[in-house]
């Protein structure tokens, strides 16, 4: 089996894509936000966001719910990955098979869409944002213009 991790801007889609990407290849969705939130790791900030140790704290939270289901089911990963350092060592402490994606939409698209759920508001997804957008990994896929159903429909292409 193999695990996917879907990131990107605040507002993007991952969430949505990952769980329609989940159904389609009957897999299991994790989505780091949830973590944060579950275990009260979202008030540590570092340059206006989640703290690095934040995030590497979920990473150790995720990492075992992974291994035990590795081998059974496709595992889908959803979150900003705004820190390369916390995506590498996901990657590193989980040696299996993998892809990465990371969506894009411009900020004007991203904050429009943040009002259609519920809302972090424009100055926290411009920070979000701003911090996503340092660097691409893995896979880019372009979401402008595109419907939720349609990217995920190009990843598990890009499985295949």
């Amino acid at each position: 089996m193999y695990y996917i991790i879907i990131r990107g801007p605040a507002s993007v889609g991952k969430s949505l894509v990952s769980e329609l990407v989940a159904k389609k290849v009957n897999g299991k969705h994790y989505c780091i936000d949830k973590i944060l939130d579950e275990h009260n790791l979202t008030m540590d900030r570092e340059e206006g966001c989640i703290s690095r140790r934040s995030f590497l704290e979920a990473n150790k939270i995720l990492i075992p719910k992974i291994e035990e289901l590795i081998n059974k089911t496709p595992v889908i990963i959803d979150g900003n990955f705004y820190w390369k350092s916390v995506l590498e060592d996901l990657l590193d402490k989980l040696p299996y098979k993998n892809k990465v994606f990371t969506l894009k939409a411009n900020l004007k698209t991203c904050i429009s869409r943040d009002k259609n759920r519920k809302p972090l508001g424009k100055d926290a997804v411009t920070v979000v944002y701003n911090k996503v957008v340092q660097f691409d990994y893995g896979n880019i896929i372009d979401t402008e213009g595109k419907l939720a159903e349609e990217v995920a429909d190009l990843i598990v292409e890009k499985l295949e």
